[in-house]
């Protein structure tokens, strides 16, 4: 799929050296962290069911991989900082390099007061690009369960390792302070092309079987996706491209 290659190939990494350029980054890739833990929390649901009493909505092995995806997301164990989801490591993250977290915290708390999903991203003080990227995701998350599984797989567990990887090589190559964002990196690197991607294929080729009038509309969705994916990381590296990073912007440097 060109799509992915494009994405898997994109010059983005490139410009992540500094830490004026990371900061940028994370403002808006946050959205991508909110926007993964929302589609596993979707799968979730289609696993578990909402009814006040358990039943088994799907067979076993379909509830574990969903089980298993969602705790790694939302309870990974990172040792000497504990128990928390990505999404938190991720907040904690951008505050070690400086970034600003206003945005996608307003977001958090707009939906924990239970505003409406999409006033809420229109609300946050977001860039244009996250908020474009994450009002797609909202589309996705009313979408049947073979579409959230294929929009899941395809764009995201399936391109992620191949998506982070680069960034982390420049990150070290550059000696970058940001060592949260690479404990980020690194565990989706690890955890998607490991574990989680192929649970993720399963699970699409299960909602395949049982809805295959669904796959033409699920490979649809996946390639939007993919796009608006593409789009964000465009967006972003044209804005790197045209800014001048201001070196009073970056951190001073550490002094013994």
């Amino acid at each position: 799929m060109h799509l992915k290659q494009a994405i898997e190939s994109h010059p983005l990494p490139s410009k992540m050296n500094s830490l004026s350029a990371v900061r940028l980054f994370m403002e808006h890739h946050v959205v991508c962290v909110f926007d993964f833990m929302s589609l596993v929390k979707k799968l979730q649901h289609y696993a578990l069911g909402s009814s006040l009493m358990w039943l088994p909505t799907l067979p076993p092995m379909v509830r574990r991989f969903l089980s298993e995806i969602y705790l790694d997301e939302d309870s990974d164990d990172l040792g000497a900082l504990g128990v928390k989801s990505h999404f938190e490591l991720y907040i904690e993250a951008m505050a070690e390099v400086g970034a600003d977290t206003k945005g996608i915290l307003d977001l958090v708390e707009g939906l924990k007061k239970g505003d409406p999903a999409k006033a809420s991203v229109l609300k946050a003080p977001l860039p244009t690009l996250a908020q474009t990227f994450l009002l797609e995701t909202l589309r996705v998350l009313n979408r049947d369960a073979a579409v959230v599984a294929s929009v899941f797989y395809h764009s995201r567990e399936a391109v992620i390792p191949d998506l982070f990887r680069p960034i982390l090589d420049q990150l070290e190559a550059e000696g970058m302070a940001c060592e949260r964002l690479k404990l980020y990196l690194k565990r989706h690197i690890e955890t998607d092309s490991e574990k989680h991607g192929p649970m993720g294929e399963q699970l699409l080729r299960y909602f395949e079987d049982q809805y295959p009038e669904l796959i033409p509309i699920a490979q649809q969705e996946s390639l939007r996706a993919l796009k608006s994916r593409l789009g964000l990381w465009d967006g972003l590296y044209q804005s790197l491209q045209s800014r001048r990073m201001s070196e009073s912007y970056d951190l001073p440097e550490a002094t013994v």
